[in-house]
């Protein structure tokens, strides 16, 4: 029994899963499932022998086995633009009208392998597949996620599999398995797009090598409407004296403080995008466009990923399906915006026929043999006619609701208010007026919504958490808007919602008070507004200077205090400290340290990591001397490194050497204790140390040393992070006794 804990924290490592946060993606849908095949050989009763889609996740569909004469058979390949494209019934013309229209005679089958979240990585193993099922085209619409963790090797899949009838060193091995693949994803441009060049060249040389018709896709991306992520940086002086103009809507003023705020900072994402709205606005729209992009540039870099997909096709010789042109010709000024879009990246329903005309211009332009390009010509005006025309309908904003504008605030993009969730709620108002004017009444509704969907049960589980902010999102909108009851009533409602959640909602708290402050001065209610600006903190002068400020957004004279003396007129810079630290609850750099992402990830000798890697598959093959030879030449050059440390103590544990093992774990938390790896944040190193005390507890607990291996329990579960993995299983170990039944 001690043995299997051994096996398990050789499998896990020390490294846990580091994924977005309140997110982690499904091991086998994620992981496992790219690598199997994604078709089964079935009967079917109707249909006859087809191959079906073996996962539910997927689409029902099926094809037949045998390819009748004549066929026409097509396959879309990509992540959730793709998932959703061509899906609603009544769409017309969809994908296979075209392709019925350019190839008249034949009988088509589409089969579409969309997966949400899945990446060029991913998706060359599915056109590996496809390209067994006798196709006459392959569509790919990729370079969207290729941010998203890397795969892992094939071997750490199988073994994690054949673990599962062991749920603790599954889950050790699994929670390794996750860890490696976020250590290996490219966390930079370039890396990501030479990873990202490297799939889409494979699949293009495949299919050519088939003879098959591959069309790659260059994506569209909502510039005009969707901030960047984050809140909007107003502890910074020159943006917040920026935005105080924009606010009154004096936009040309706006404008010369942007530029000035851009200026002073470069990397402000959120200046270059509200300079964009300056210049949008008076119509500037080439200048606009520039700094729209600029901020692509720096977050999604979707048309980074995009040029090396032209570039690709060019010299490969593959098609070009230009979505990211033909949305921009059918929009206001060539700005695509909310008109086409639900998000930043996934487009509406209605727009899903312009796909389908330039996927179809693709096939006939250069050519593809056998095309017809009279139902381009035929379709082409209609089509993009009815796109410039169709506006967002209700039942479109209600869908944004449902799907695209809580996630931002779950996964707390930000402590504060997230400009994209503020941008996605004013999508819904423009559709649908009434809907925020009632949202408060959908919380019971939007709650079984989440809890309905296997993706976002998760969200369901901490609903009461985070819906405050959500309401506090509401009323900030409805604030901006000067529809001050509304955003009252909201305000009001989200710092109820925040003191219920308790420690859980204290950011939320700050946020939404601070809100409702500058909305009740803003309205002329000025005793009620600095009761709720006392309730920020204990700092007067901060109050002062955010009253001051709701005071110019609003136009309305300073109120006077003390002897009749008038409040001095808002000092910028000494208002921006104040507001930083009422916004980040008085933790210095917090909203920096958000910003800027976090600390880096632990620098590491290459050479023990790959020794480390190089015992894990040894060990995976069942070469245990072999991988314990690795493990010792790792620790040769690096004596304290903790993966080699714990991997060859839980390795010496499986072997029963239990004195050895202690030795390994002693040398790890001694290590911890002078500091530990380089670059590991505090909560990391703390699972660690965890980690490392009861599997010490467990080796003394096969020397029979029963007392001391329960105080190494007891002192894991003292020390530990409250988010420790094995707390449970350590707890039951201690509760049950040493020599009581399997080891944590």
């Amino acid at each position: 029994a001690v043995a299997a804990l051994g096996l398990g924290l050789l499998l896990g490592g020390c490294r846990q899963p580091r994924e977005r946060a309140g997110f982690v993606y499904p091991f086998d849908y994620y992981y496992a499932e790219p690598f199997e095949s994604r078709f089964v050989p079935r009967d079917d009763a109707v249909r006859g022998k087809v191959f079906a889609e073996r996962h539910p996740v997927g689409r029902a569909q099926a094809f037949p086995r045998e390819k009748a004469p004549g066929a026409f058979r097509a396959f879309v390949v990509g992540g959730s633009v793709a998932q959703a494209y061509d899906e609603q019934r009544g769409v017309r013309p969809a994908l296979s009208d075209a392709l019925a229209g350019l190839f008249v005679g034949r009988k088509v089958e589409v089969v579409n392998l969309g997966r949400a979240g899945y990446d060029s990585e991913r998706d060359v193993l599915a056109v590996e597949e496809v390209l067994s099922y006798s196709p006459d085209l392959v569509v790919v619409m990729d370079g969207v996620n290729e941010a998203y963790p890397s795969l892992p090797a094939r071997w750490r899949v199988r073994v994690a599999r054949w673990l599962r009838g062991w749920p603790l060193l599954g889950g050790a091995w699994q929670d390794r398995v996750v860890a490696d693949s976020l250590e290996r994803t490219p966390k930079d441009a370039e890396a990501q797009g030479l990873r990202f060049e490297s799939n889409v060249r494979r699949m293009a040389r495949l299919a050519r090598e088939r003879g098959v018709p591959i069309a790659l896709c260059a994506l569209p991306i909502n510039i005009r409407d969707m901030p960047p992520r984050g809140e909007l940086p107003l502890r910074h002086p020159a943006f917040l004296r920026a935005w105080v103009a924009w606010e009154q809507g004096d936009g040309r003023r706006a404008e010369g403080l942007f530029e000035e705020a851009v200026r002073e900072r470069p990397e402000d994402l959120m200046g270059h995008y509200f300079l964009g709205r300056c210049l949008d606005r008076r119509g500037g729209f080439d200048a606009a466009r520039d700094r729209y992009r600029r901020v692509d540039a720096q977050t999604k870099r979707v048309r980074y990923f995009n040029a090396i997909s032209r570039r690709v096709a060019r010299e490969e010789g593959a098609l070009l399906a230009d979505l990211e042109e033909a949305f921009a010709a059918v929009s206001p000024q060539g700005l695509p915006g909310r008109n086409l879009f639900e998000d930043d990246l996934h487009w509406h329903r209605f727009v899903d026929p312009l796909v389908t005309l330039t996927i179809a211009r693709s096939l006939v332009a250069p050519g593809v043999p056998g095309a017809d390009p009279g139902w381009v010509r035929a379709q082409a005006p209609a089509i993009e006619r009815s796109v410039r025309r169709t506006r967002v309908t209700r039942d479109q904003a209600w869908f944004v609701f449902r799907h695209r504008m809580w996630s931002p605030i779950y996964w707390r993009e930000t402590q504060g208010f997230s400009e994209r969730v503020i941008a996605l709620l004013e999508t819904i108002r423009e559709a649908d007026p009434g809907l925020l004017g009632r949202l408060d009444g959908f919380k019971g509704w939007l709650r079984g919504q989440l809890r309905d969907n296997v993706w976002d049960r998760d969200a369901a589980k901490t609903f009461e958490s985070w819906w405050p902010l959500l309401l506090g999102h509401a009323g900030e909108l409805f604030r901006r808007a000067g529809e001050h009851d509304l955003a009252q009533r909201y305000f009001s409602a989200a710092l109820e919602g925040a003191v219920e959640a308790g420690e859980a909602g204290a950011a939320t708290l700050r946020r939404v008070r601070l809100g409702l402050a500058l909305s009740l001065l803003q309205s002329g209610r000025e005793d009620e507004g600095r009761r709720e600006l006392s309730r920020l903190g204990d700092d007067g002068r901060a109050r002062e200077v955010w009253s001051a400020y709701a005071q110019a957004w609003a136009g309305r004279p300073a109120p006077r205090h003390g002897r009749g003396r008038p409040l001095p007129a808002p000092d910028v810079e000494r208002l921006t400290r104040e507001a930083d630290r009422v916004l980040t609850g008085g933790r210095p750099g917090a909203a920096a340290a958000d910003e800027t992402g976090g600390s880096s990830s632990p620098k590491r000798d290459d050479r023990v990591r790959r020794l480390v890697d190089k015992a894990l598959a040894a060990f995976g093959r069942g070469d245990v001397e072999g991988a314990s030879r690795d493990l010792d030449a790792a620790l040769r050059i690096a004596p304290s490194d903790a993966d080699a440390l714990m991997s060859r103590g839980a390795l010496r544990s499986m072997k029963k050497d239990w004195p050895s093992a202690i030795g390994d774990y002693d040398a790890l938390l001694r290590a911890l204790r002078d500091g530990g790896p380089e670059g590991m944040d505090e909560e990391s190193k703390g699972v660690l140390w965890a980690d490392a005390m009861s599997a010490r507890g467990a080796a003394l607990e096969g020397l029979g040393r029963a007392d001391e291996a329960r105080r190494a329990y007891a002192e894991a579960l003292q020390k530990a992070p409250r988010a420790w993995p094995r707390r449970a299983e350590v707890r039951a170990a201690l509760e049950r006794g040493p020599g009581g039944g399997e080891a944590p």
